[in-house]
């Protein structure tokens, strides 16, 4: 009987996850470049057929995300700041619809690194304790190469 209660208080709470969502969602940025190690092609052997799968699926909801979050900011800021549809001048909407087109970009790169981190956090770990500290991203890299400077500057 002592062994279900004491599983019951591991497992973590509804908070617990929502504060661990929320870190891993502050951190994106740190999150994307660590996924991007994954497609080295020294640590690509390393991989199983299906995670090399799985990885591909996820960096295309990835990238498809950040770009659905990009033109959804951008058709903000084209539709709602007042001196681009010749409405009187209104500075405080302006502010408000730019902080809103941002945010809509940061949810968008960051909200789908931060539910698919804990799939691939075990394989990303593994290949970080053999790395060197610095490492260069675009070399031997098996990423579309476009892919891969939007990736490193726009996300």
């Amino acid at each position: 009987m002592e062994d279900k209660n004491d599983a019951v208080k591991t497992a973590p709470s509804l908070w617990q996850k929502l504060s661990m969502y929320g870190q891993l969602f502050l951190s994106s940025q740190t999150l994307v470049d660590n996924f991007l190690l994954l497609y080295l092609k020294k640590n690509d052997a390393k991989l199983s057929p299906e995670f090399k799968k799985e990885r591909d699926t996820a960096e295309s909801i990835i990238f498809y995300t950040s770009i659905v979050g990009k033109v959804l900011a951008f058709g903000l800021i084209t539709s709602r700041l007042s001196f681009l549809n010749a409405l009187p001048f209104n500075p405080i909407k302006d502010i408000q619809t730019l902080l809103l087109a941002y945010g809509t970009m940061y949810v968008g790169d960051g909200l789908p690194i931060t539910f698919l981190w804990e799939k691939f956090e075990p394989q990303i770990m593994n290949i970080m304790q053999g790395q060197d500290e610095f490492v260069d991203l675009y070399a031997d890299n098996l990423m579309n190469p476009f892919k891969l400077f939007y990736y490193v500057n726009c996300v």
